[in-house]
């Protein structure tokens, strides 16, 4: 059976290795990358089942290219995970228009929670580089 493969992005060093120690103890295989660069070099080797990131990526200059690029680094039916401090609405619109389903989800109880934005690139779905298709 193939190991799931978990791309971690973000720029804070100790984030990215806790994130991907606690990953790989549960025998998940995780490429961790610190910037947009790495990231898009991380993919080039091979697709991705999960990207986790910061909503405050700051490796893309806007939100939605990050969105096109993860849909690259995705294998079918992968998961683009990211978590920030508030809903964003429009981050959700151009998610669903770049072919995504996404959920929301607020962990924990009480208080500030930050959100995390769980993002799926349907199977059927194929991202070219000028524009969408879907089944």
């Amino acid at each position: 059976m193939e190991q799931t493969r978990i791309l971690v992005i973000d720029d804070d060093r100790q984030v990215r290795e806790m994130i991907k120690l606690t990953l790989e103890r549960d025998g998940f295989d995780v490429v961790e990358a610190g910037d947009g660069v790495e990231a898009v070099e991380a993919y080039r080797e091979g697709a991705f089942d999960l990207v986790i990131c910061s909503m405050a990526y700051h490796w893309f200059p806007h939100k939605w290219e990050a969105a096109k690029a993860m849909a690259r680094a995705l294998k079918p039916g992968g998961v683009f995970a990211v978590w920030g401090e508030n809903y964003d609405a429009g981050f959700v619109r151009r998610l669903q228009a770049d072919g995504f389903a996404v959920t929301t989800e607020r962990p924990g109880r009480g208080g500030l929670r930050h959100v995390v934005f769980l993002a799926q690139f349907p199977s059927r779905v194929t991202m070219p580089s000028a524009g969408r298709s879907r089944p």
